[in-house]
């Protein structure tokens, strides 16, 4: 079961549970990324989309901190169950000797990483750990015009060295462990597996652990068992370095709890009908477009986020009628429909901020996709600019690539409902 939590799902089981498809995991021929989500990863994922779509994409979404336990009970009347990131690393480890499965540790520096494999062997005598890195030094860019960092379809907002990563990849593909763990804090750690995981085919389960090296090892000393079974390890942690913890505590409280509260508010709103129009002309080639980026904007990042035209239906309007309309006065293009999905593709705006849809009147949307014909030379398209900034023709297979990812599940609709109609140019 899955709890919604500013539009990240966070997985509701018991610990038997996780521990029960963390072990299917270890023994599958897939890779899978676990993340621990606190109340301050959700926040700075509101203005990240893709470290919010990492939470999306990931295979298990384990809540680590009790702000999540309270939105849930404020959300939705619903118990979240906590499983602290140290005590889930840790339980992970027990399962690995169990499993006889080898374990690689990465990040922290090399004192507290070296002390944390020490520490574990204490705890699980037999375990395999076949590697130990400090990492390396990772910054956070703004990603402006300058210092734009891409990985695939996404813009990071990583900046490290090249070459260092390759000899971290390197190492442990050497030694290919089956578990990974990694301590670069959030946002860099999650954003790392994401990109690299792929990399390193060994790793069956990786996960990012944030602080837990150092409290493992003794590098930093964990609130007592009773401060955190209410809850309150935070404050703990605020009167342990204040200085450094003051501005983290009041992201994870004030200010999370604020997101939370507008975000039950969106919750209650109606979804908006609208379509999708994807348009093939006579050489088979498909219409693809760069939006028109806004002050806003959470699309990872500022990306550039390309994709077909769309927009909302009219009320009384046909979907028919309402995506040859959009089209028209998004391209100026005069099309035909050739195929309608059966299909909608429904999402929350709150995907993206919850902040940018407070004062919406819907809290998203339910899009039908239609594919399209256009028999024109070129000469009648014209962008309404303030929507589409420019515009080219791909085929299927440079689609696929370059639309934006949060708009690829609509073309995923449309080539499952509409594939028999492709023109036979476009297969």
């Amino acid at each position: 079961m899955k709890i919604d939590i500013l539009d990240v799902p966070i997985d509701n089981l018991p610990k038997i549970e996780i521990l029960n498809q963390i072990k299917n995991f270890l023994n599958s021929t897939h890779q899978n990324l676990i993340t621990t989500p606190n109340p301050e990863m959700l926040v700075d994922s509101e203005r990240d989309w893709f470290f919010k779509e990492i939470f999306r994409r990931s295979n298990l979404n384990v809540a680590d901190g009790f702000g999540l336990v309270l939105a849930s009970w404020f959300l939705y009347g619903q118990t979240l169950i906590r499983y602290p990131g140290t005590d889930l690393m840790v339980d992970i480890c027990q399962l690995a000797q169990e499993e006889n499965k080898s374990i690689f540790l990465l990040g922290a520096n090399q004192d507290v990483v070296d002390a944390t494999a020490k520490k574990l062997l204490e705890f699980y005598p037999k375990i395999e750990i076949v590697g130990t890195n400090p990492g390396l030094r990772i910054s956070v860019v703004c990603n402006d015009d300058e210092t734009r960092v891409w990985h695939n379809e996404f813009l990071t907002g990583l900046n490290f060295n090249q070459e260092d990563n390759q000899k971290i990849i390197d190492q442990i593909n050497q030694v290919k462990p089956d578990i990974l763990f990694v301590a670069f804090g959030h946002i860099k750690q999650e954003k790392w597996l994401m990109s690299y995981l792929s990399q390193i085919p060994s790793i069956k389960v990786a996960v990012g652990v944030g602080g837990a090296f150092d409290y493992i090892s003794g590098a930093a000393t964990r609130a007592p068992q009773v401060v955190r079974s209410l809850g309150l390890e935070w404050l703990w942690r605020l009167f342990s370095s204040p200085i450094y913890r003051t501005q983290r505590v009041f992201k994870a409280t004030f200010t999370f709890l604020s997101l939370v509260w507008e975000y039950k508010k969106i919750l209650k709103r109606p979804l908006r009908r609208g379509v999708v129009g994807f348009i093939t002309n006579k050489s088979g080639e498909f219409f693809i477009a760069r939006r028109t980026p806004e002050p806003y904007d959470c699309y990872s990042l500022y990306t550039e986020q390309w994709q077909p035209p769309q927009g909302g239906a009219e009320q009384g309007e046909s979907l028919e009628n309402a995506v040859i309309r959009e089209t028209k006065e998004e391209t100026g293009m005069t099309v035909s429909v050739i195929c309608g999905s059966r299909t909608p593709h429904i999402y929350n705006w709150t995907t993206n901020s919850v902040r940018q849809y407070r004062f919406k009147k819907y809290r998203g949307t339910e899009k039908y996709i239609f594919l399209l014909q256009y028999n024109g030379d070129g000469s009648d398209i014209k962008l309404e600019k303030a929507e589409l900034c420019e515009y080219k023709w791909v085929s299927l297979e440079e689609l696929k690539h370059t639309i934006h990812p949060l708009r690829r599940l609509s073309l995923e609709i449309l080539l499952n409902d509409c594939l028999n109609k492709l023109p036979i140019e476009a297969k």
